[in-house]
């Protein structure tokens, strides 16, 4: 399985080969799809103990904050009818306690990822059910959030508990690639001052320069009218003060991008959140469910078995109580003595007083 959510279905069946298991591709991709079938399971039944039943997940990691960056990464599809989108939308999330320097390199602490295929609801209840796996939901107190300014990702700051101080950040390198977008090569020196007013904190005032480059002739008219809109309809998340994030779009290339966007690869809906389900289980060293004997019956089997057990209770010893009889007394036990020799009669007289002692 590990294999299978690094590199394709035929070359993890080839790597088994050479450790003598024969097995086929499709074999290796139902155990991908049975194994995130399961992880899709156990995260609906951790995001209802949460978010229905009060019961926060076994997160053992204590931090007061948690920093959370969302992302949608998309895939092709196959099998699409004609007109029907052939792209699919990976909505994923890392969250973790800090950062550290570790060399030349930056490493992120306590790390736990979720990816699928869903709804926002689904993905952010199951999302924040994830993080509970790791962080204990009980003592954080700050969670900032990056995203790129899609809907569904802010939604995510509704859905931690209310004690917790959510604040929301338009992620820079969105930011950063968007205004850069509006120039062309010979002048991206327009693109630093923007940024660097942006940086500054003023907001609108970097908004009205780049109007003002657009209508000069700088710009590009069309897609610095779209990112003039961008930028202010999400003025509230710019260069909001906090810790550094920016790191999901390298996450979304490295995670699910190198297995899920490689040509010609291509999925149905429900085996590319299989895969993103496992990928995001292995990546945060989280176990993947095991099948077990029952859940590994086909449902035709299983209601086979179910009426088997059903017909051995209504039949046979099982099936039957013992009747009554009596009114229930239990006399004393009797035990006769005859034919034993006659100092185990003379004890026993002795023991029932049928004997008379004297001293």
């Amino acid at each position: 399985m590990d294999a299978g959510a690094d590199v394709s279905y035929q070359k993890a069946a080839n790597l088994m080969a050479r450790r003598g298991s024969r097995v086929s591709a499709t074999t290796v991709m139902n155990s991908l799809r049975v194994a995130g079938a399961l992880c899709a399971e156990e995260d609906a039944g951790l995001a209802e103990d949460l978010f229905v039943n009060g019961v926060t997940p076994p997160g053992e990691v204590v931090s007061e904050q948690v920093l959370v960056e969302a992302d949608g990464t998309w895939v092709s599809l196959q099998g699409v009818a004609d007109g029907e989108p052939d792209r699919i939308e990976i909505k994923a999330l890392v969250a973790y306690g800090s950062k550290e320097e570790v060399g030349k390199k930056v490493r992120r602490v306590d790390c736990v990822h979720h990816g699928c295929v869903a709804s926002p609801d689904s993905f952010w209840t199951q999302g924040i059910a994830a993080i509970g796996t790791r962080f204990d939901l009980s003592k954080v107190k700050v969670c900032h959030m990056g995203t790129d300014g899609e809907g569904w990702c802010e939604r995510g700051t509704e859905f931690f508990p209310a004690k917790v101080r959510s604040t929301g950040h338009l992620d820079p390198f969105h930011v950063n690639r968007a205004v850069l977008s509006c120039f062309d090569a010979d002048s991206r020196q327009g693109a630093w001052h923007v940024l660097d007013v942006l940086n500054d904190g003023d907001k609108e005032e970097a908004c009205r320069l780049l109007e003002a480059m657009r209508d000069m002739g700088i710009a590009r008219e069309k897609r610095s009218t779209e990112v003039i809109g961008y930028l202010r309809n999400n003025i509230d998340l710019i260069a909001v003060e906090g810790p550094s994030l920016g790191t999901m779009e390298s996450e979304n290339q490295h995670l699910y991008g190198a297995r899920m966007d490689s040509v010609p690869c291509a999925w149905s809906r429900s085996g590319a959140s299989a895969m993103a389900r496992v990928i995001s289980r292995k990546h945060s060293k989280r176990e993947v469910p095991r099948m077990t004997r029952v859940r590994s019956l086909t449902p035709k089997r299983a209601k086979q078995r179910e009426r088997k057990i059903l017909a051995a209770l209504n039949t046979g010893s099982t099936g039957k109580l013992v009747e009554s009889v009596g009114s229930g007394y239990l006399p004393p036990h009797h035990a006769s003595f005859v034919g034993m020799s006659a100092d185990v009669r003379y004890a026993a007289g002795i023991d029932k007083g049928m004997i008379p002692v004297w001293g």
